[in-house]
């Protein structure tokens, strides 16, 4: 919720001066990250009691909501709801779902805008420093699975 409050003060800043301002903030690297992205902080204000809920539920078990999140995707490729696009690659991999940029230095929001990412190449919390790791459960950073100490 700070974040976006934060976010609402810095509105019409480019991602450039957004990531350096954040760079300077003790935030957690998963809220700096975030703060790139002011559509996603916007869906996670409006709807803070869910966020809260998500978050609880991953700091308890991190591999049952990412199996959550898989159980969705199948559901969504098998009613034909999850489908290639230009801004995505779908890929089918087993069990595992994966739904990837067409393009790694520009992310797709669903129900919002697609937003350049390449200006986190320059900071070590930016885009390229996460990553999921499906078959294990766990939300990497660094290279390192990552739980933030709320």
């Amino acid at each position: 919720m700070h974040a976006a409050l934060w976010l609402d003060a810095h509105r019409g800043a480019s991602a450039l001066e957004l990531a350096q301002a954040v760079d300077g903030r003790s935030w957690d690297a998963g809220i700096k990250a975030l703060a790139l992205f002011p559509d996603v902080l916007d869906a996670m204000n409006r709807n803070y009691a869910w966020t809260v809920a998500l978050g609880e539920a991953y700091a308890t078990d991190p591999a049952d909501v990412l199996r959550a999140v898989q159980a969705v995707r199948r559901k969504a490729l098998a009613a034909g709801e999850l489908v290639r696009a230009s801004h995505q690659r779908i890929i089918a991999d087993g069990e595992t779902i994966l739904i990837q940029p067409a393009n790694p230095d520009l992310v797709y929001v669903p129900g919002g805008r697609t937003f350049d990412v390449s200006v986190g190449h320059r900071f070590n919390w930016g885009w390229h420093s996460w990553n999921v790791d499906w078959r294990h459960g766990s939300l990497l950073y660094q290279d390192t699975p990552y739980l933030t100490a709320l």
